[in-house]
């Protein structure tokens, strides 16, 4: 009796501990699900039935987000506790998002920017989650294993099934992997890099795992044949090096910091007075493949609009509007650059707040890598960079459904939270 009794008491005491990894495996299976959807993979053109290639059926394809969007909620319901703080670290990109979505107001398709502002501030708060949840350790733990899975399934499928694999087109040889198109498997799997770099800085994971993710990432971008890509990412692993130097000579910084902003204002000089010289360089033509035709027709519109724009994700969404036939022959929905379809949206305030909220938190991570938490402040450093950089030649933000905001979402909160920390401790130097 006595051992029946006790079998009893262990059962009630190992039941919760099981159901409680069952909930928790559940969880992260949610969030990988929702990972998928909002990392340009091939997942929605499965789920719902279409050919790879084929226009997504808006209806379906809208449904199908909703249902990301009840995954969403249910997940962050249950941080309800820590989401207070969350917001008032995040407060400059809650109103960012709060004007994006007030310009239905104005907008030349109301609802497109109403429904564009819900996408992002869902996105928004699936980052803040993953934050609040896993730690901002954790999150680049699940991202770094999300992506790293991704690369070795990309890798299989060109194997095996190569005609989902490897571009058949204009693009052909080219890996996509489990992705829609080769710039964005070498956009997505970019980020594994600064979740990398986070990790080895706060020694979260052996070396040799860490360099080994890093090869295996540039040797997948590599394949791609994404060449913007690659320029960034070999930027990104320059930029670590970088923050060693500053962080053990801090006397280099001013000199380091100099040498950063001239090289930024001789690219900015090259780009727009000898663009021929950058794509020379990077081995495009002279259109940067076909983006000037796109740039010149933004123009126009940044010109009928300067200061608040046609609406947030608007104008790429008008029936027969200025841009349709670049959606209709060249089957694209943005500028291929990011500030100036912020400019095209939201003319120079909405412009003009977004580089306000990127480039403050950049400093920010800039302080810390010289005199506070090195691991932050480099994780910041590299992302907020990398934004900055892959943004003149792909629209990458404002957008929703996307590693690249989510990313920026994860960075802000994470260099917010420690250089206010910093902040209360004092400045010290190392």
């Amino acid at each position: 009796m006595a051992f029946i009794q006790t079998s009893g008491e262990h059962k009630a005491e190992t039941s919760p501990g099981l159901a409680e990894a069952l909930l928790k495996v559940g969880m992260l299976l949610g969030a990988f699900a929702v990972l998928m959807l909002f990392s340009g993979t091939i997942l929605q053109y499965q789920v719902l039935g279409v050919p790879l290639g084929d226009e997504l059926p808006s209806g379906r394809a809208r449904l199908l987000m909703m249902g990301s969007y009840g995954i969403i909620c249910l997940l962050a319901a249950t941080e309800y506790r820590d989401a207070p703080e969350a917001v008032l670290r995040c407060t400059g990109i809650i109103a960012f998002i709060g004007f994006l979505t007030l310009s239905s107001l104005w907008s030349v398709n109301p609802g497109a920017s109403f429904r564009a502002g819900v996408a992002l501030a869902m996105t928004t708060v699936f980052a803040i989650y993953l934050v609040t949840h896993y730690g901002s350790i954790g999150a680049a733990r699940v991202y770094t294993g999300f992506l790293l899975g991704l690369i070795v399934l990309s890798a299989v499928l060109v194997v095996v099934a190569p005609g989902i694999g490897l571009h058949h087109d204009s693009h052909a040889g080219a890996w996509r992997g489990y992705f829609t198109h080769k710039n964005v498997a070498g956009e997505t799997t970019i980020w594994t890099l600064p979740a990398v770099f986070y990790l080895l800085a706060a020694k979260k994971i052996p070396r040799w795992l860490g360099i080994g993710a890093i090869v295996l990432t540039l040797g997948f971008i590599v394949m791609t044949h994404s060449k913007t890509s690659l320029v960034v990412a070999m930027a990104m692993v320059a930029l670590y090096a970088l923050g060693r130097t500053l962080r053990q000579d801090i006397r280099a910084t001013a000199v380091i910091l100099l040498l950063l902003v001239s090289g930024a204002g001789l690219i900015a000089f090259v780009l727009v007075f000898a663009p021929d010289v950058a794509v020379s360089v990077l081995g495009r033509d002279a259109t940067f493949t076909g983006r000037t035709y796109i740039w010149s027709e933004l123009e126009h519109l940044i010109a009928a609009r300067p200061y608040l724009g046609h609406g947030y994700s608007a104008i790429w969404d008008v029936t027969y509007g200025p841009l349709y036939r670049f959606l209709a022959d060249w089957k694209i929905g943005s500028g291929h650059n990011s500030y100036m379809d912020m400019m095209v949206d939201v003319g120079i305030i909405g412009t003009g707040f977004f580089l306000i909220l990127i480039l403050n938190q950049l400093r920010k991570a800039f302080i810390l890598v010289c005199y506070g938490s090195w691991p932050v402040g480099i994780f910041g450093m590299i992302t907020f960079l990398m934004i900055i950089l892959l943004s003149f030649s792909e629209t990458i933000v404002p957008r929703a459904h996307s590693p690249h905001w989510m990313f920026f979402v994860i960075a802000f909160l994470t260099v917010q939270k420690e250089y206010s920390q910093w902040r209360r401790g004092g400045i010290t130097q190392p």
